[in-house]
């Protein structure tokens, strides 16, 4: 297979923005004022997007990681604790099963994606906190914030002789652990289809990488000739930020011009960017 390669660099003229945060909250809010040997913690979580269909579990973890309690997607969030301790509390929430944790789950278990091609259609929601369990009763109220990247992807232009269109992304996460660190050295790969005369995708989503500059390759192929154009940016993608990478050929030179930048949200901060060989 024949194959040609540029690389340019991306130059961003403006910030992207970091949604994705971890929650600290080490309070409880009393319900009553008799004290036992165990406590019952009712969690409370608030989704990032205010959706009811997602699917929530609750873990509480000792100080050596270990999981001591978890609820049920289908349950009510109750966790029976043992009182006068420190517990690690981490909520995951998901609108699908695009995403595994562990049966025998421990605070630095991996949480993966189901599919082998590094991305998920459903999103992935977390939120983390510390709590000392001093009353019978308490209760904890968790805001849920996006554990993952959202990309979507727009080619025009493309000459018809390119029958197959595709997306890579290397250095990308490949899972996150129960106290939100991310496992990098992944490679996401997306294929595009035409629609009319675009070619894209559905939204996907990914986890976010965590090196300082953001690379990702476009595959165009045709029979056994393949060209590939890299794309460095300034940037790495960040959890919690919508991305839209949009891009038209250019007549004569196989030129690429477009943009990244948040595709909702805030109003979008775009990086403008050429690249492609000559043909």
């Amino acid at each position: 297979m024949k194959t040609c390669r540029s690389v340019k660099t991306l130059l961003p003229t403006a910030a992207l923005l970091s949604v994705f945060m971890s929650s600290c909250d080490n309070s409880t809010f009393d319900i009553t004022e008799t004290e036992s040997e165990t406590s019952c913690l009712n969690v409370i979580t608030r989704s990032a997007t205010g959706s009811k269909d997602l699917q929530t579990q609750v873990f509480a973890f000792d100080m050596d990681g270990t999981c001591v309690a978890r609820t049920d997607a289908d349950s009510d969030y109750h966790l029976n604790l043992e009182l006068g301790k420190q517990y690690h509390i981490t909520a995951i929430a998901t609108s699908g099963t695009c995403y595994s944790i562990p049966k025998d789950v421990s605070r630095e278990s991996i949480i993966r994606m189901t599919g082998n091609e590094g991305w998920a259609i459903s999103s992935l929601e977390m939120a983390r906190t510390d709590v000392t369990t001093s009353k019978s009763t308490s209760t904890l109220s968790l805001q849920m914030q996006f554990a993952v990247t959202c990309l979507t992807v727009e080619l025009t232009g493309i000459p018809e002789e390119y029958d197959t269109v595709m997306l890579s992304f290397p250095d990308m996460g490949t899972g996150l652990s129960m106290s939100g660190n991310i496992e990098t050295g992944g490679t996401v790969s997306i294929g595009l289809e035409k629609r009319g005369e675009v070619w894209t995708c559905d939204p996907f989503h990914v986890f976010p990488g965590t090196k300082d500059k953001q690379e990702f390759n476009v595959r165009l192929i045709k029979g056994d000739t393949e060209c590939i154009t890299a794309v460095s940016t300034n940037q790495t993608f960040k959890a919690g930020t919508p991305y839209h990478i949009t891009g038209t050929f250019a007549d004569g030179d196989f030129l690429i011009e477009g943009h990244i930048g948040q595709a909702s949200w805030n109003t979008p901060e775009n990086m403008t960017f050429q690249f492609g060989p000559r043909i």
